[in-house]
């Protein structure tokens, strides 16, 4: 039940982690034009 626990927190994490990998990027890409 921890395992299950500790892979939902981690699985929340990277989403949260990718989300904001993918709006620094966006205005990364936007600060070039």
């Amino acid at each position: 039940m921890s395992k299950v626990s500790l892979y939902t927190i981690d699985h929340k994490i990277n989403i949260r982690f990718l989300s904001s990998t993918a709006k620094s990027m966006v205005s990364f890409c936007s600060m070039l034009k």
